[in-house]
């Protein structure tokens, strides 16, 4: 299966930044991240946005909200709120012609795992009818911690799993044995945040030649069915320094 190298909105600022980004870098791929840079409501221009992309040639996924973004909160008015904005965001999704959405979920202390799967199951059946797949992703605290959670909701009819290698870093610093629990799940993944980790501020952590071999987890995202490999760092320049780097290392590990 052909591994593609994604760069990420996380580096723009503005809309035009969308196919900026990819076509002045080489890459043809891009994350999109809609807490950081949101569509606007003006139909002609985001019809040009559409055309843009497909007269480039570029590839997009789409990260959905998240702050003040919780399906499976226990208030009320929050979750009522997360639902109805999701739902908002995978109508244009579906509009701009997307078709996989990454989610956040039960990252907040008083998530409701029951709360969470139900939502998620409604959001799921949804977007299927838009022609979108849901990936789940694995976050730093809260529900996703737990493989548990995790395998329940990746069970669900078009949920897969995002996995994201620097949050699950975090997380194996304080529960050894998380990243190899996660690699059972490998064959879930149908998208892919990488880089190595997370610190304390949020910041990430680029991974290099030496943390690129020696993580098991990662080599284990690449010789998987997993199409797509999103390089979430901050700045253009470590995003592709991490993606020229991974290019390198795929052929020489996949060939």
């Amino acid at each position: 299966m052909k591994k593609i190298i994604s760069l990420s909105s996380l580096c723009g600022k503005y809309l035009d930044d969308i196919v900026e980004i990819p076509t002045s870098t080489g890459f043809s791929a891009i994350e999109w991240d809609l807490n950081y840079i949101p569509p606007t409501l003006n139909v002609s221009r985001i019809q040009s946005l559409k055309n843009s992309l497909s007269v480039n040639g570029i590839d997009v996924r789409y990260h959905l909200p998240y702050s003040y973004i919780e399906i499976g909160h226990a208030n009320s008015g929050i979750r009522n709120y997360s639902m109805s904005t999701v739902t908002y965001f995978l109508d244009f999704i579906k509009l701009i012609g997307g078709t996989v959405a990454i989610i956040h979920v039960g990252y907040c202390e008083n998530s409701s795992f029951h709360e969470t799967h139900r939502n998620l199951k409604k959001i799921a059946d949804y977007a299927q009818t838009l022609g979108i797949s849901v990936c789940v992703e694995n976050l730093v605290k809260g529900l996703t911690t737990s493989i548990t959670n995790l395998k329940a909701f990746t069970e669900i009819d078009n949920v897969y799993l995002c996995l994201d290698t620097g949050h699950a870093q975090v997380v194996e610093s304080k529960s050894t044995g998380f990243c190899d629990k996660l690699r059972t799940m490998i064959e879930t993944v149908l998208h892919s945040h990488v880089y190595y980790s997370e610190d304390s501020k949020y910041n990430h952590i680029a991974f290099d030649d030496n943390t690129f071999a020696s993580s098991k987890l990662f080599n284990a995202l690449v010789k998987s069915s997993c199409p797509w490999f999103t390089m979430e760092l901050d700045t253009k320049t470590e995003q592709l320094c991490q993606a020229k780097k991974m290019e390198a290392y795929l052929l020489k590990t996949l060939t």
